[in-house]
C-alpha cells in the first residue's frame, strides 16, 4: 500500500454550480437523512438512500440547469494553496481551547494556517 500525503496542489478549484432555489426545496436531502449517497456517470443527479434496507434509490437534481461541470480534471485549475482563518480566529482557538484538548489535537491548531486577507466565511 502506498500512502501519498495530501498537500493543496492535490486539490482542484471546482467552480460551485449547485442552485440556491433547489437547496431550499422540502424534499432537499439533509446529511443527516442519507444513509448512502451514489453518483452515475453521465448523470447531474445526487442519488441516495435515506436507510440501508431502503430498496429504491431517491433522486435529487441540486445542480444549475446552465451549469456545466468539466469533463477534465485537468483543465481545472488547481487550488493556490490552503486557505486558513483568521489570525484572530486561531489565537481564540489556542488560547481557550487548546489548554482543553489532547496534545496531539494542539499540535493541529498550534500550526493551522492563518490568513487575515480573506474573506471571514462565518461573518455574513
Amino acid at each position: 500500500m502506498t500512502v501519498v500525503g495530501m498537500k493543496a496542489e492535490n486539490f482542484k478549484n471546482f467552480p460551485a454550480g449547485q442552485s440556491q432555489l433547489k437547496l431550499k426545496s422540502k424534499t432537499r436531502p439533509y446529511l443527516h437523512d442519507i444513509a448512502e449517497v451514489q453518483f452515475q456517470r453521465g448523470s447531474r443527479n445526487l442519488f441516495y438512500k435515506s436507510n440501508h434496507s431502503d430498496c429504491q434509490l431517491k433522486e435529487f437534481d441540486f445542480l444549475k440547469k446552465n451549469f456545466q461541470p468539466e469533463t477534465s480534471l485537468s483543465a481545472l485549475p488547481i487550488r493556490p494553496g490552503p486557505r486558513g482563518i483568521p489570525q484572530r480566529k486561531n489565537d481564540d482557538i489556542v488560547q481557550k481551547l487548546c489548554p482543553l484538548m489532547p496534545q496531539t489535537r494542539k499540535i493541529f491548531w498550534e500550526s493551522f494556517t492563518v490568513n487575515d486577507d480573506l474573506k471571514d466565511l462565518m461573518d455574513d
